[in-house]
């Protein structure tokens, strides 16, 4: 998910590097613009799967979104890379896991700077997430990661109980300590065609797992 970095280390670098001491303050607002423009393209939303041993094991969600950080970075163009979890493992009950890393743009060194978010939150609509969540961490290659449980499946029929939910799925976060909340919904990110074709996929996958293992979650709950 980081096909971005082609285009930024090739322009932005390149660019940036070279030039950024010597640009005044309307300059270098010329050149993050002109990155956030091309780098919206990128913009992506994809579902892949996972296997342990051969067996179905995760349903993932992963997500680019580009935007400008004006609150906290003058206008510097800020990437979000992130998925969303599905996981099953044996013996244990069905869990999510949320990662969301953001990237600044450097203009001062010309290079991209991963930022471990001060708050980070995920709805479906007006329901809030956090009850379910058990752990929250620095992920290993930046970013934050939060884990969820669900022991009652409550928050997978939040998710699963139709296409519609996925549709309200939005992530929130903060960039820095006591900064402007940034919030966006996965739909937004790319047309209506592919996210619902995405969406389908991941219902289609979230199933499998949950039927797949029907038998031991049930034996779990006893």
């Amino acid at each position: 998910m980081k096909k971005y970095l082609i285009f930024s280390i090739g322009l932005f670098i390149f660019t940036t590097a070279s030039i950024a001491q010597k640009l005044n303050k309307d300059e270098i607002n010329n050149l993050n613009s002109h990155v956030y423009s091309e780098l919206q393209k990128e913009k992506d939303v994809k579902v892949t799967r996972q296997t342990k041993q051969g067996e179905l094991s995760s349903c993932d969600i992963e997500f680019i979104n580009v935007m400008r950080d004006f609150a906290s970075n003058k206008g510097a163009p800020l990437v979000i890379i992130g998925n969303l979890s599905l996981m099953y493992t044996k013996g244990k009950n069905i869990g999510y896991l949320l990662k969301v890393t953001p990237n600044i743009a450097d203009t001062s060194s010309g290079k991209w700077r991963v930022i471990s978010p001060t708050y980070v939150a995920m709805n479906v609509g007006q329901t809030k997430t956090e009850k379910y969540r058990v752990k929250e961490f620095d992920c290993e290659n930046g970013g934050k990661c939060m884990a969820f449980s669900d022991p009652t499946l409550a928050m997978t029929d939040l998710l699963m109980n139709n296409s519609n939910d996925l549709n309200n799925l939005e992530i929130k976060l903060a960039v820095s300590k006591g900064g402007t909340d940034i919030g966006f919904k996965l739909a937004s990110l790319v047309s209506k065609e592919k996210f619902d074709s995405e969406s389908l996929k991941y219902l289609n996958c979230s199933i499998e797992v949950l039927s797949k293992h029907g038998k031991e979650l049930e034996n779990l709950k006893k």
